[in-house]
């Protein structure tokens, strides 16, 4: 492809909204994804150094959302709650993305591309009763496939594994029968060269729907290494999350349900053999919600925070590996009369990122970003929990049945209504290179284009390196920048995608630009 210089007038232009930059610039405190109703957040993830994929819902619909690393979208797919309840999202180790979800009470899963195209969708029937709830893992070692976890009201824990297209390689379930009501799997997390399963237990011992936890090993065939159930006295134990700390020890997060004071976390050594446990405690209600471990062996808790009797902030507080608090801090991504939260969080590289919602209002879902110091939040003030190990509690190892479930899988299909999106930074203070800037720096028009694109700088890139890339990433140009205006013709190449990738001193830019004959 031959550059064409030209010192045509600037015109005006529409500027593309999906920018990477891998320079200087930090994420504000906060930014909201969405200026309409979007109150849900169901997953945080990072899918490459410069991509994020969420998972939220808004009014009647759920979506599957890829944004860069400054937080702006890339695509997004959009499903009727009606027909797919999306539940968590994962990257496998062929790249690609495994959303899975409840459709008509069975477990669900679509697979996207990394550019959001539909590989496939399946539904997978366990013929004991309908699931009410489920999880998703990628596969230990180098295998491209993932392992599901479930349960419903008339079974057990069951796990299924699955190749990279989806097909059931084994499925198993794993029931304690010490308590005939369900045990549901919750969360998966890579153990070795096997698997820690975390799930709840129903035991009627003191309230009519109590609850213990379990967690369970077992190899990458699906075989029981052993399994432990933790019993506190007069609490409600949902388990959350588990947790892989730095040191490789584990933690459980869980929720004490009834008791809206007090959350609970439990800590497992590197052997997996010595248990502990904090609660963590306030006035009034608390609620942890997800848990990331930082480099210490500790690790960094988000939730809610009761401020008073009706409203509610976020919450964000560092443990040691023994539960210690050694800072609680609490902020409001939005006006102070809203219940507000924080949700799923991530670690990337030295930073915290954590999704952030605003309920019942039109203020959005949102991003928020911290550095280990709790440093970063908007509206910061001091929380007010506390710690307490002195209640007993008990662990027992009752005998589980391990027998293979049958399950049936099917081909579905969804249809995709619109979104829109609109973002904006609602605080905290964008150092380095401004998002906007980049934006503003960089005209690429007319997009669509029919074959001539023209190109315009209003920063000085010359001798930056700039590369065109096909939708599958193939490189197919590279070239030195020497001008500030110039155009490029793309009428030798099909119609499609095409990525433009700008490699400067501050940073990488990349657009997309449509090509259409």
């Amino acid at each position: 492809m031959k550059l064409k210089f030209t010192k045509a007038k600037i015109l005006f232009s529409i500027v593309l909204t999906i920018v990477f930059f891998t320079g200087t610039a930090q994420l504000p405190g906060f930014k909201r994804l969405s200026a309409t109703g979007f109150a849900g957040n169901q997953g945080l993830r990072q899918i490459s150094t410069n991509k994020y994929i969420t998972i939220s819902n808004y009014g009647t619909a759920q979506s599957l959302s890829c944004w860069t690393n400054m937080f702006n979208l890339i695509w997004e797919k959009t499903f009727n709650v009606t027909q797919f309840a999306m539940m968590e999202a994962i990257q496998t180790k062929d790249k690609n993305i495994v959303l899975m979800g409840i459709a008509s009470n069975n477990l669900t899963i679509v697979k996207f591309d990394t550019l959001g195209n539909i590989l496939y969708t399946k539904r997978y029937t366990n013929v004991s009763g309908n699931i009410t709830m489920s999880t998703i893992a990628p596969a230990v070692g180098n295998d491209t496939g993932f392992i599901l976890g479930g349960g419903n009201c008339v079974g057990a824990n069951f796990l299924i594994k699955c190749d990279a297209n989806g097909n059931v390689l084994w499925s198993k379930q794993f029931n304690n029968f010490m308590f005939s009501a369900s045990k549901n799997a919750t969360s998966i997390v890579h153990s070795g060269t096997g698997y820690l399963v975390a799930s709840d237990v129903m035991t009627s011992t003191v309230t009519a729907i109590a609850t213990d936890a379990a967690v369970m090993r077992i190899d990458a065939a699906g075989n029981l290494q052993w399994y432990k159930q933790l019993s506190m006295p007069a609490d409600r134990e949902m388990p959350r999350q588990l947790i892989r700390r730095s040191n490789n020890a584990f933690s459980l997060l869980c929720s004490t349900g009834y008791n809206n004071g007090t959350e609970l976390v439990y800590f497992f050594d590197s052997t997996l053999t010595n248990v502990s446990y904090k609660k963590y405690s306030s006035s009034l209600n608390i609620n942890i919600f997800s848990g990331v471990a930082d480099n210490s062996g500790g690790l960094i808790i988000d939730g809610a925070h009761a401020v008073n009797a009706s409203i509610n902030k976020g919450l964000l507080f560092r443990v040691d590996g023994s539960g210690n608090i050694l800072w609680q801090k609490q902020s409001d991504p939005a006006p102070g009369t809203f219940n507000t939260g924080f949700g799923y969080m991530i670690k990337n590289n030295s930073n915290y990122i954590f999704t952030a919602v605003t309920a019942f209002t039109s203020t959005g879902f949102g991003i928020g970003v911290i550095d280990v110091n709790g440093n970063g939040l908007c509206q910061n003030s001091a929380s007010s929990i506390t710690s307490t190990s002195v209640n007993p509690f008990t662990i027992t190892t009752p005998s589980v049945m391990v027998t293979n479930i049958p399950v049936i899988v099917t081909a579905t299909s969804f249809t995709n209504p619109l979104a829109a999106f609109t973002p904006s930074v609602y605080c905290g203070i964008t150092t380095g290179v401004s998002e906007m800037s980049l934006i503003e720096s960089i005209n690429i028009y007319p997009n669509p284009s029919s074959g001539l694109v023209n190109f315009n700088f209003k920063s000085d890139l010359n001798g930056s390196l700039l590369k065109i890339s096909n939708a599958m990433g193939a490189i197919i140009s590279e070239q030195k920048i020497s001008a500030e205006d110039f155009a490029l013709d793309f009428s030798n190449y099909a119609s499609g995608i095409y990525n433009i990738t700008i490699l400067g001193t501050n940073g990488t830019y990349t657009k997309k630009i449509v090509i259409q004959k």
